[in-house]
């Protein structure tokens, strides 16, 4: 049996870590190195592998559990979609997939609020380019002022696999002027949808807001003309 040696363990959970963050300038801003440092170790071709030092400190910007990048995947984790021929294999599936959802999740959790500020950032910037007049600003959105009347806008990052929207804010529990939700236009393009209230007030069982970003649609509604369109903030 082939077995990886330690540095081909971390420097391929590295890319993972790169591809979730949207690139490599990401991941090296997020682990204090530049773009040229990062790519030494963590590139798609690197000219060097990944000590202690450097495995560690991926580690704890990504908030991960001390020698995550160690641990190489086992084939039964990677054969969890096929399915069991017995009872105790059954048991014992069902026990790994519990542990790779709840670290998973975990994993999320950790990550979310970069993700959310990185993602408020880009939309902040975009706004800003469309003269948008920002009020006040949230983890969870923006107000802005609309023709001098204040707009409630929310942005939903949702946990992939889970991308169910609900009116929880830390404004109120009603439907936003303005729901924004990010989506990869490319491997290093965000784009946005901004579904104006009036949209969103007719989306059949509107309580549990959906997003299929394969078909663009918001509970089976199609929002494909509000990609990156700013016409309900301006």
């Amino acid at each position: 049996m082939y077995l990886m040696d330690i540095k081909t363990v971390r420097w391929r959970k590295a890319r993972q870590l790169v591809e979730r963050e949207g690139g490599i300038s990401r991941f090296a801003e997020r682990v204090g190195r530049t773009q040229q440092q990062a790519n030494q170790f963590a590139g798609p071709n690197p000219t060097k592998g990944i000590g202690n030092k450097i495995a560690r400190l991926i580690e704890q910007s990504f908030g991960l559990d001390h020698g995550y990048l160690d641990k190489m995947e086992s084939r039964e984790a990677a054969d969890l979609s096929v399915p069991a021929s017995n009872s105790v294999e059954a048991i014992r599936k069902a026990s790994q997939a519990a542990e790779a959802f709840v670290e998973a999740r975990k994993n999320w959790l950790t990550t979310r609020p970069q993700a959310l500020y990185m993602v408020r950032s880009d939309l902040r910037k975009l706004m800003i380019e469309h003269d948008v007049e920002i009020q006040s600003e949230s983890d969870d959105g923006f107000i802005v002022s609309r023709s001098g009347r204040p707009l409630r806008v929310d942005l939903h990052v949702p946990l992939p696999g889970f991308t169910i929207y609900r009116y929880e804010s830390t404004y109120s529990m009603e439907l936003p002027d303005v729901l924004v939700i990010p989506v990869c236009k490319s491997a290093t393009t965000v784009g946005f949808y901004l579904v104006p209230k009036y949209v969103l007030e007719k989306l059949p069982g509107n309580t549990a807001i959906s997003l299929n970003t394969d078909s663009t649609k918001l509970n089976n509604s199609d929002i494909s003309k509000y990609l990156d369109n700013l016409a309900p903030l301006i």
